[in-house]
């Protein structure tokens, strides 16, 4: 088995995952901190950087700008929900993905995921990678403790910036470390 740093679930704050075209669920600015979303047809992605923690923001072909809080998938696609690697790790997660399993922590960190609409990883619960790969869970364990993490020691300053920002926004029930499988 081989260890990552981190996993992002949220396809959402991906821009690569993001076209003209895409069906997806925003927030509105006035309606940020509430669970009021607008789903429509993605017309032009409006974030410029690659990755935007608090969703990729889009304008919709009527017109509403607000930022992505789920890609909906087309009735003819699977529907399986995207887990997403950071860049810098994506030749070792393909290539050690495709010799086993890899395992990574698992959390999400925006105030929209927090509360009822945290995600719960379960054993058995099946996702597709950003390149198209579906992978399952196989084994979850929760962490309180952030520094208990096997990789933390490992991590660099951004990733761990990032996780305890995640422990601020929605606390240590996010915190996961799950194993997952190429199947």
């Amino acid at each position: 088995m081989t260890d990552i740093n981190y996993l992002v679930l949220e396809s959402y704050r991906t821009r690569s995952n993001l076209q003209p075209g895409s069906k997806v669920s925003i927030v509105l600015k006035k309606d940020q901190g509430t669970d009021k979303r607008v789903v429509g047809i993605v017309q032009t992605v409006l974030s410029p950087g690659a990755y935007h923690t608090r969703g990729i923001k889009v304008m919709l072909t009527d017109g509403q700008v607000g930022r992505v809080q789920e890609i909906l998938n087309s009735q003819d696609q699977e529907q399986y929900p995207i887990i997403t690697f950071p860049k810098v790790e994506l030749d070792s997660v393909k290539r050690n993905l495709n010799s086993g399993i890899i395992s990574g922590i698992m959390q999400t960190t925006t105030r929209n995921s927090c509360g009822k609409n945290t995600k719960i990883f379960k054993v058995g619960q099946i996702y597709k990678t950003q390149w198209g790969d579906k992978v399952q869970i196989v084994k979850v364990i929760h962490y309180d403790d952030p520094t208990k993490i096997p990789t933390w020691n490992m991590m660099n300053k951004t990733m761990q910036n990032s996780i305890i920002y995640g422990i601020k926004m929605c606390g240590t029930k996010n915190l996961n470390w799950v194993h997952i499988k190429k199947i």
